[in-house]
């Protein structure tokens, strides 16, 4: 892989990880158009890894506030524990003198009480989608990467998101919605291991079949997509490392999708909030006819 061609990929992913149209089908698609063999799962994740640092940087504060939230949430409940138990507060150094009063039934909680929340939430729907990938990788590697898989998911993927976008009421926020639902959410994430169904799409469209708006389920698309990347990402690095050792061409990919990736944000938060994801939708439908095609006529 040359320096070139490992600029066009992580332009491609920049682009294409964070809109539903799946960033993993148009790497694989955009690999076969330079000339060059599968380069496998272990590149795909650490261009997947270059973009999840563009969506922390994005959303630094969302991150900050959750974890700061969480850490309070767990010290106000640990100090009302302590509280009712004084004999074992005495214990505790770091407890023992503290004057600082903290109550169940204060903003502040709250506020902690909904970081801790969505952490969980966080947790719970990424779940499904680490035990399916955990099973399914080998099938994935050596099935699921192939142009006439990519094509079918690329059209049902956005048929089932258009559907999701007209009867979807759009009426949950992060804020308001249900465990079950999250697992929901979570379950349609699945679909993001074939390439072609999109990992954004999938989550997006699980989030508008349970209600969510279009701009939280979004927000949650990119927030879901942070541990199982982070993830992904510790169990491929001995591959990527021992495929690529660092060249020159691969670290050029990885910065590229990492910059591409913080701008595309920004763009797609400014598309959906005017309109639908119909835009998507007809762009995944035609490049899905026009790779079954390909495929008919041996072009793939």
């Amino acid at each position: 892989m040359t320096i070139l061609q490992g600029f066009i990929l992580g332009l491609v992913q920049g682009i294409t990880e964070v809109l539903p149209i799946s960033s993993t089908a148009h790497l694989i698609l955009a690999q076969k158009l330079l000339g060059l063999n599968d380069i496998g799962i272990s590149f795909d994740v650490m261009m997947n890894f270059g973009s999840l640092i563009a969506i922390i940087i994005y959303f630094g504060d969302i991150w900050l506030d959750l974890i700061v939230g969480v850490l309070n949430f767990i010290k106000i409940r640990l100090s009302v524990w302590l509280r009712a138990r004084p004999k074992i507060k005495q214990y505790t150094p770091r407890f023992k003198s503290m004057e600082t009063q903290y109550s169940l039934n204060t903003s502040f909680y709250t506020e902690s009480l909904q970081s801790a929340r969505t952490a969980v939430f966080l947790a719970l729907a990424t779940l499904p989608t680490l035990a399916i990938g955990y099973i399914s990788k080998d099938w994935i590697e050596n099935y699921a990467r192939t142009p006439l898989v990519i094509a079918i998911a690329l059209i049902v993927g956005a048929i089932l998101l258009e559907i999701a976008d007209r009867i979807g009421k759009r009426e949950l926020t992060l804020h308001t919605i249900t465990p079950i639902k999250v697992l929901i959410i979570g379950c349609t994430q699945v679909l993001s291991l074939i390439p072609g169904f999109s990992r954004t799409g999938s989550t997006m469209t699980g989030g508008l079949f349970v209600g969510l708006n279009r701009k939280d389920s979004a927000a949650f698309a990119f927030l879901l997509g942070a541990p199982v990347i982070f993830i992904a990402t510790l169990a491929t690095l001995p591959d990527f490392i021992r495929e690529y050792s660092y060249s020159t061409a691969s670290i050029i990919a990885f910065i590229t999708s990492g910059i591409v990736t913080y701008i595309t944000i920004h763009i797609l938060y400014s598309i959906i909030q005017k309109q639908s994801f119909r835009i998507f939708v007809a762009y995944r439908i035609i490049l899905g006819i026009l790779l079954l095609i390909a495929v008919y006529k041996s072009i793939l």
